[in-house]
């Protein structure tokens, strides 16, 4: 089985260098720039289903290696607009991601937890990611300050609790999925997209909202881990 899982992770490096050296050399970049995507707008719109598969197949791609996704979340809002754009890039985001668990948990999590879990650093990490694991994702998710990649990596490795990790992500990631869609449109359209007042004051609710959400889960998480604190002291 090790021997198994020692060969895919040859693969997976070797793989991960391939296209690193065709995405520099190509310069990838200009993948992505607005006049380059102008091209593409209308036969996106056509064919929402196979763009939309193909940008998820390309984030799924991304994430396993460890590459940001922004600017996929970008082009959903780009090409279907900010609502349909934001939903689709919210899935799809959620998709990559746990496509980046399983992968992680697959070939690492074996691995690691026998030479690293009786060392005292291992147990650390591993209870705090065991505790309000839900709770700890999302605050973490809704942060564009915390990279998602290491939150990605950490609680592949130590979180035992796979469900509410997937869970928080998929509430978390919600408002950075939208602000980036929000982004994506505004790149294709600016004057048409605030040129609808009911469209923005709607957006506007849905922000406040959401954020009262979070600082509720925040302040009940905090409460939570406080009382409990001081009912061990």
């Amino acid at each position: 089985m090790l021997k198994n899982k020692a060969y895919i992770v040859a693969v997976y490096l070797l793989l991960l260098v391939l296209f690193l050296i065709l995405y520099y050399t190509q310069n990838g970049a200009q993948w992505f720039s607005v006049e380059s995507l102008d091209n593409y707008h209308r036969f996106a719109m056509d064919n929402f289903w196979l763009v939309s598969l193909i940008l998820s197949g390309l984030m799924i791609l991304f994430s396993v290696f460890g590459l940001p996704l922004v600017q996929f979340k970008i082009l959903f809002g780009f090409f279907f607009g900010f609502w349909l754009g934001g939903i689709a890039g919210w899935i799809a985001n959620t998709i990559a991601i746990f496509a980046h668990f399983l992968l992680t948990r697959y070939i690492l999590y074996d691995y690691y937890q026998g030479k690293h879990k009786d060392k005292r650093y291992y147990k650390f990490m591993e209870g705090v990611a065991k505790e309000n694991t839900f709770m700890k994702v999302v605050i973490l998710r809704t942060s564009y300050v915390v990279p998602n990649n290491l939150i990605n990596f950490y609680f592949s490795l130590f979180t035992k609790r796979p469900l509410d990790y997937m869970l928080g992500t998929f509430i978390g990631l919600l408002p950075t999925d939208l602000i980036d869609a929000f982004i994506g449109a505004s790149l294709r359209d600016i004057n048409s997209l605030f040129s609808n007042p009911r469209q923005l004051i709607l957006i506007g609710i849905l922000l406040v909202l959401y954020v009262l959400l979070i600082v509720y889960i925040q302040r009940k998480y905090f409460r939570k881990a406080a009382s409990s604190g001081s009912t061990e002291a």
